[in-house]
C-alpha cells in the first residue's frame, strides 16, 4: 500500500465481473483504493441493461459504500449511441 490520495485503482466492472465476479463483494472490499470506475455490461462490452450485470444495484452499493469518485462508461453501444445513453441513465 502506498498510501498517497494521488495514486488510485480503476475498477473495471466489465472486466472484474468477466474474470472475477462479485462486483459488490470486491467494491466494498477495495472501495478504500478505488478513484475510478469503468462500466460496460458484460458479456459483450454494451450499455447497462444488456448483459447479466445489475448495474442499479451496483450504483446503490457504490452509494452505500461512500464512494464519491469518478464512474465513466467504456462501451460499444449495441444499437445506437442515444440508445446506450438512454439505457445508461435508466440503470445508472
Amino acid at each position: 500500500l502506498i498510501g498517497s490520495p494521488y495514486l488510485m485503482v480503476l475498477f473495471d466492472a466489465y472486466h472484474m465481473q468477466y474474470n472475477e465476479g462479485a462486483l459488490c463483494y470486491n467494491l466494498e472490499k477495495y472501495i478504500d483504493q478505488i478513484g475510478h470506475i469503468h462500466v460496460a455490461d458484460c458479456p459483450g462490452r454494451h450499455e447497462p441493461g444488456t448483459g447479466e450485470i445489475n448495474y442499479k444495484k451496483v450504483i446503490r452499493h457504490l452509494e452505500e459504500c461512500g464512494y464519491t469518485g469518478r464512474v465513466g462508461y467504456e462501451l460499444f453501444p449495441l444499437t445506437d449511441t442515444a440508445t446506450a445513453v438512454k439505457a445508461i441513465m435508466e440503470n445508472a
